[in-house]
């Protein structure tokens, strides 16, 4: 079962235009039988590979603030550029596999399938934070008008049928239909944060199982862990073949020869971020770098701009790296 490679350039849940909410629940032996760790290393990579999915995010119940138990104790987020990607995500003959499998090896915990189960819910952005809700968060559900102070709200627009599990629509009816047809879910908004929103009829403290990891904090995260010299861990943030190509033209393959070469050029260096752009393919990080020379004198200041090229899968397959540490150390000799 395969799915084809999808890299879009920024992976967080602000980044979409349309999120599909998806809730469900799993028999009580699936975490004995590693249902979170399947669903790290199988399910989550396989959604995020599917063209038109920017962002697919697994996570659980922990505890019911307000309101009546729900019948799930799941949810996925299931962000996609825009609602104009719906259609081509949801009949995808890749998920209509991997999902049909899902409930043969997992299923919902009980013989019949509760329509809020049989269904998902397109929701429409009200308000946005920028990147992706951190775990834990506290998830709230309410009707009438959006809360205003909910940092990230979306109003539920339509429902759409799980032709793959309760089958297609029957004749008359159409796979997506406004709320005002049919609303299994029965609630008009979605918030997240880290506070209940204000007029929510249910609360709940949710934790984040498996997300996609963002290219740009994918770079971020490696750039930090090289400065802690932590170079085994370096090494699971990288492609085969990776490189690094420094001013003047310098290759290097291996990460412990730049740590080697490095420690000819100065003592240590660490990098204040500045702008990180993001594209098809690639992420860019500037800033400055500050620092000790050999010597111990303190630098700082000292321009540097890292371009990162990104495989299918998300690895750094290339670091090219410019900076003015070459200009600063003629300066100090002369």
């Amino acid at each position: 079962m395969t799915a084809v490679a999808w890299t879009p350039h920024d992976r967080r849940l602000s980044a979409c235009g349309a999120v599909v909410l998806i809730v469900y629940t799993v028999p009580a032996s699936a975490a004995e039988r590693g249902y979170e760790a399947w669903l790290a290393a199988e399910d989550n990579p396989f959604f995020n590979r599917i063209p038109g999915i920017v962002h697919y995010a697994n996570w659980k119940i922990d505890r019911v603030r307000t309101g009546a138990e729900p019948l799930w104790t799941h949810f996925d987020f299931q962000g996609l550029g825009g609602r104009h990607d719906l259609e081509r995500v949801w009949f995808s003959p890749d998920l209509d596999r991997f999902r049909k499998g899902w409930i043969a090896k997992w299923g919902y915990g009980r013989a019949d399938v509760p329509p809020v189960f049989g269904h998902a819910y397109v929701m429409e952005p009200v308000r946005i934070a920028e990147g992706s809700p951190p775990s834990p968060s506290v998830v709230s559900f309410g009707t009438g008008g959006p809360p205003a102070e909910a940092p990230t709200v979306w109003r539920v627009a339509e429902t759409v049928r799980k032709h793959f599990s309760i089958g297609p629509a029957p004749d008359g009816r159409s796979w997506v239909e406004p709320r005002s047809v049919n609303d299994p879910l029965g609630f008009d908004w979605v918030a997240v944060g880290p506070l209940p929103a204000a007029g929510a009829a249910l609360v709940a403290d949710a934790s984040l199982i498996a997300a996609p990891t963002d290219p740009a904090d994918h770079c971020l995260t490696f750039l930090r862990v090289m400065e802690a010299r932590d170079l085994d861990r370096a090494r699971t943030f990288v492609a085969p073949g990776f490189r690094m190509v420094f001013p003047g033209g310098r290759r290097l393959d291996d990460l412990s020869d730049l740590v080697r070469w490095a420690g000819t050029r100065y003592r240590w260096v660490k990098k204040r971020f500045g702008t990180v752009d993001r594209g098809p393919g690639f992420v860019v990080v500037s800033g400055t770098l500050y620092g000790e020379w050999p010597d111990g004198t303190p630098f700082e200041g000292i321009r540097f701009v890292d371009r990162f090229a990104m495989t299918p899968d998300g690895r750094i397959a290339e670091q090219d790296v410019w900076n003015d540490l070459g200009e600063a150390i003629l300066a100090r000799g002369a």
